[in-house]
């Protein structure tokens, strides 16, 4: 497993993302919502791997929005945006914003762009259980 840490801008949110694929075979995505292309994210994941995001106190803000079935982790200071989180079945999985990596260049390949629109809630929790990575998450909520 390769260990990848990061985090937000002023550090108040932080990150580590283990897989064991290397970055170059890992597939960068480019989400066609609003909200993705407004923070210009470049998300990643890997279903085998395993993400750890950590807040002190209430430095993370949630924001959901659409489905509302998707927390968005953004840190409360610095604005960045982290990653997303859904819970499934008693499960977490998420993916994690490749900018917000100490290492982000080791991600710096063209991204895939996608359009999940047309998904319904059965459809869209089917593809994340499959393709988002199984996350350890501390923090203190916040939902807007």
């Amino acid at each position: 497993m390769r260990s990848y840490q990061g985090g937000c801008h002023c550090g108040a949110v932080k990150v580590v993302f283990e897989n064991a694929v290397v970055p170059a075979d890992l597939e960068i995505r480019s989400c066609g919502c609003g909200f993705c292309t407004r923070h210009g994210a470049r998300t990643i994941t890997d279903p085998a791997g395993h993400l750890e995001l950590h807040a002190a106190g209430d430095a993370a803000m949630i924001y959901r929005f659409a489905m509302g079935i998707t927390d968005f982790i953004i840190c409360r200071a610095c604005g960045c945006y982290m990653g997303a989180l859904m819970e499934d079945d008693d499960d977490l999985f998420g993916i994690v914003n490749s900018r917000m990596l100490d290492d982000r260049g080791c991600f710096d390949g063209a991204a895939t762009s996608r359009d999940y629109s047309a998904e319904d809630e059965e459809g869209r929790r089917a593809r994340r259980r499959a393709t988002w990575t199984p996350v350890t998450w501390r923090h203190d909520t916040d939902v807007a």
